[in-house]
């Protein structure tokens, strides 16, 4: 399971941005766009560069708007780099950060909205259940991608990638959620979801209809470069 000793409180206070692009995962990088007061290099120097919360494009505006806990649910992450994107007069109105995630978490309440969105967040804890589950999740997980390996030949190198890592379930799970085309409401849920067996067992279950889906279209699953990945670079 993964530590976190840059992460001990369980109450951080950071900027929060809704990335339209995806849902990042523990463990993942992510190039994400950031407008406004982001792109004053003064804010960028108070914020610092270790903190950041992105959630995904349906992020409640406030802990309170929240219908399910995937609408306040957010990675908390690093920021590694940034690129300049766009410039208007010689002021830069647009930034790109290279944000790499590092633990799960929940919006508990927004503490300013101007110039640039700052929250308090809630650090989730990773629940592991009792050995007997956690075996049978991963019995199960596993089964599933053998499945789609025998579907999809151009899985075999994530499939013999993993099996020489022998990781942990929790980095097993974040790590084929990034790199299959899962869709982004599943994504979103395992996000919200710190039971390791249980986000464990719904990737099995996305898998097995993502090799239905080859099936039925004979597409292939993965595709160049995804949005989010274990290795973006500028």
């Amino acid at each position: 399971m993964r530590i976190h000793p840059d992460l001990d409180d369980r109450r951080i206070i950071a900027p929060l941005v809704a990335w339209s692009e995806g849902v990042l995962l523990p463990g993942a990088c992510a190039r994400v766009d950031v407008h406004g007061a982001w792109s004053h290099r003064a804010t960028l120097g108070r914020v610092g560069p270790e903190r950041i919360a992105v959630g995904s494009p349906r992020l409640a505006m406030r802990a309170g708007d929240a219908r399910d806990p995937s609408s306040t649910a957010v990675c908390l992450g690093r920021i590694e780099g940034m690129e300049i994107v766009s410039r208007s007069r010689g002021l830069v109105i647009r930034r790109r950060l290279l944000v790499r995630g590092i633990a799960r978490g929940r919006l508990v309440e927004e503490i300013a909205a101007r110039p640039m969105r700052i929250a308090r967040i809630e650090r989730l804890d990773e629940v592991e259940s009792v050995s007997p589950i956690a075996e049978f999740a991963r019995r199960e997980l596993l089964s599933a991608l053998r499945q789609l390996l025998d579907l999809a030949p151009e899985t075999a190198l994530l499939w013999d990638r993993l099996r020489e890592l022998d990781a942990p379930l929790d980095v097993l799970t974040d790590d084929l959620a990034t790199r299959l085309p899962i869709p982004v409401d599943v994504r979103r849920d395992l996000l919200a979801e710190s039971r390791i067996a249980r986000r464990a067992a719904r990737l099995a279950t996305a898998i097995g209809r993502l090799a239905w889906r080859v099936v039925a279209d004979s597409e292939p699953v993965l595709e160049p470069a995804a949005a989010a990945t274990r290795s973006a670079r500028f």
